[in-house]
């Protein structure tokens, strides 16, 4: 029966990705292939011939005449300006500035000369610090939007240096080893966060109003996906870092994993999951829900208008409580799926309002650059718009949160080594251990739960893999409070 149930999922996903492929793969391509696709590349350079089939039968349209204008504008420049041009630089500026025009943070032009993957290739491994950041590239900077010159952490992978330092998704990097990031793409303040096992980075991070300096030692990073657990015996719980093509089948077998061990609830973490694959999202959401809506996108022609439903199979019964945890790093496809189970009543959701990205973008390699255009909005089962506004939880839970006057005390900490030293002379994980970590740390004016969150992280980063806390109860606010809900349903 399991392997029927196995076999049925998978079939379906890949029918569900044939039929998403025609419109999101150049979303993806780019991300996760890390390059072009014949594909997306027919689709985009085919984009002239669109349009040409469905402009008016007059060719005289606002368009076309703008066009023939500024052509007659270039040739006049190229018969009588003095000097050479350079005809490569004249075309990107000119596609840049009609992209800059649109004035919209998600569509622009990326010349030949700035193109950059922005995540790693689809192995996922590398010598680094265990983040992924956005960074807007430096033409299209605002000198007067700090946002638009600074590198924005958007994801923190668990057991990695920046996880143990405490560093969030949110935190703004200023420099690297000093200097400064304004003027680097995001390619160039990657590799200089990525080098050799065993050597060390500074990075200047700004949070709130204040800066501090953050030394890490690099290690091999292993860009987790999915993992999963059981909390009191009888609680799934199920952490999602981001969607890939590989995220929905370790989703299925995590989430088979928990139904054969017997769970009567289960716990998704979403937390500073900053999105990928809106096939994933969809895939895994109709795991729990049966023959609903589950996601509307609406074009500029709302003849394209596409409302995906669910299958009447899924995967976990509907008499187990779902809840999902969520914070200000849940975006994009993480908000599809947390839109889908909340909206068809399927799902509690727990923590803090979630980003607020509900536009998606056709992104694909275009002559010698690549273009990413918005190209849609797209709406949970209820229909409420969640792009700059996020999603609000059901339960609101406050997390720990460094003050202004305790910044120094916390930068001074991390990069004391205080922290190392103290597992290094007390090497068991008790609570007797941290309580006096906490103790003989009064001095440094942090809070005493932000002491035990950090020396509980070290400690559990030196587990082995066996004995790793997953889901730590005792000290995760959020996790602790859906725990509470499922146990009383309040």
């Amino acid at each position: 029966m399991v392997k029927q149930v196995k076999l049925y999922y998978i079939i379906h996903m890949k029918k569900r990705i044939f039929t998403l492929t025609i419109i999101f793969f150049m979303v993806f391509s780019f991300v996760y292939a890390g390059g072009t696709s014949e594909q997306s590349s027919a689709y985009i350079n085919n984009i002239p011939n669109m349009i040409q089939t469905s402009s008016t039968s007059n060719s005289q349209d606002e368009i076309s005449r703008d066009m023939n204008t500024l052509e007659r504008l270039y040739r006049y420049l190229d018969a009588h300006y003095l000097y050479d041009i350079d005809e490569d630089k004249a075309y990107e500026a000119m596609a840049t500035a009609l992209f800059d025009s649109l004035d919209e943070d998600y569509t622009y032009y990326v010349s030949s000369s700035d193109k950059a993957d922005y995540v790693e290739d689809t192995s996922g491994v590398y010598a680094g610090i265990g983040v992924y950041f956005s960074k807007i590239l430096p033409e299209y900077s605002d000198p007067e939007n700090p946002d638009t010159f600074l590198c924005n952490i958007t994801q923190v992978f668990p057991e990695t240096p920046s996880s143990r330092a405490g560093i969030k998704a949110g935190d703004m990097i200023t420099a690297i080893n000093g200097e400064s990031v304004n003027d680097l793409t995001p390619t160039e303040c990657a590799n200089i966060m990525k080098g050799d096992p065993g050597t060390d980075v500074t990075l200047t991070l700004r949070r709130a109003n204040n800066s501090f300096d953050i030394k890490l030692i690099r290690e091999i990073i292993t860009v987790p996906t999915v993992e999963n657990t059981i909390i009191n015996e009888k609680t799934g719980y199920l952490r999602i870092l981001q969607f890939t093509q590989s995220t929905t089948q370790a989703a299925f077998d995590s989430l088979l994993e928990l139904k054969n061990d017997n769970i009567t609830s289960l716990i998704i973490d979403l937390r500073d999951n900053g999105g990928g694959d809106i096939d994933v999202a969809l895939n895994i959401a109709d795991m729990f829900i049966s023959d609903k809506k589950l996601l509307t996108i609406k074009y500029k022609d709302p003849e394209d208008d596409i409302t995906y439903q669910a299958n009447s199979q899924t995967l976990i019964d509907t008499d187990i409580p779902v809840v999902i945890l969520v914070n200000g790093g849940t975006a994009s496809s993480s908000e599809i799926l947390t839109g889908a189970l909340k909206d068809d009543n399927r799902a509690t959701v727990i923590g803090n309002t979630t980003y607020g990205k509900g536009i998606m973008q056709l992104v694909a390699p275009f002559d010698k650059g690549y273009v990413s255009i918005t190209t849609a909005n797209f709406l949970p089962p209820g229909g409420e718009v969640i792009h700059k506004k996020g999603i609000e939880p059901d339960i609101t839970v406050e997390v720990p949160v460094i003050d202004d006057e305790h910044f120094q005390s916390y930068s001074d900490l991390v990069n004391s080594g205080d922290i190392k030293k103290w597992v290094d002379e007390h090497p068991e994980n008790t609570s007797e251990n941290i309580d006096s970590f906490v103790l003989s740390n009064q001095d440094s004016s942090l809070s005493d739960e932000i002491l035990k969150i950090l020396i509980r992280a070290e400690y559990n980063y030196r587990q082995s893999d066996d004995n790793r806390i997953i889901a730590d109860v005792e000290y995760d606010n959020v996790l602790k409070r859906a725990v509470t809900f499922i146990n009383t349903g309040k």
